[in-house]
């Protein structure tokens, strides 16, 4: 099991991929909740997604730690999506965690951070919006519970979730 196993997923001994994502997440390691949507109907992208995931978790790791930040820690994201590919307002729900040693940094500086680095990240992309960081939400498991709704139902759209 790697050390991202044990921190980002509760052992209880689940029976199906469903149970895991409704009962599985370790709310102590996705303490981040990121929303990427347009609204008005309009879509976003997978690809445009990954891509701002991607360089928010590079730009994050190397303000921290400088430009070795690969040997010291590294952020892992789940995504779901939310709305179908041929519908309209498709969006994405990541939940972020943190491998490696301590940022140091409390849940509100965290996202502070993120969403300054996606404002760089989102320069030249006109319409785009910001990113929005949600934290704090570890009562219940609530909010990991519903952005992976889809997955758990198992029905209706296919469900599409990915992981970095």
């Amino acid at each position: 099991m790697t050390r991202f196993e044990a921190d980002g997923f509760l052992d209880l001994g689940y029976s199906s991929p469903e149970e895991v994502f409704a009962k599985g997440l370790n709310p102590e390691f996705w303490r981040w909740g990121l929303t990427f949507n347009q609204g008005n109907g309009m879509d976003v992208t997978e690809e445009r997604v990954r891509a701002r995931l991607s360089k928010i978790a590079a730009g994050f790791l190397r303000d921290r730690y400088g430009n070795k930040y690969r040997r010291k820690a590294r952020i892992r994201f789940v995504v779901f999506q939310h709305n179908c590919a041929d519908g309209s307002d498709r969006h994405f729900h990541a939940l972020m965690g943190f491998l490696g040693e301590p940022h140091g940094m409390s849940d509100a500086k965290v996202a502070d951070a993120i969403e300054k680095l996606d404002e760089s990240i989102r320069k030249g992309w006109w319409g785009e919006k910001p990113v929005h960081v949600d934290f704090g939400w570890k009562k219940g498991n609530t909010f990991h519970s519903y952005v992976s709704r889809y997955v758990q139902a198992g029905k209706g759209q296919e469900p599409n979730w990915f992981m970095l």
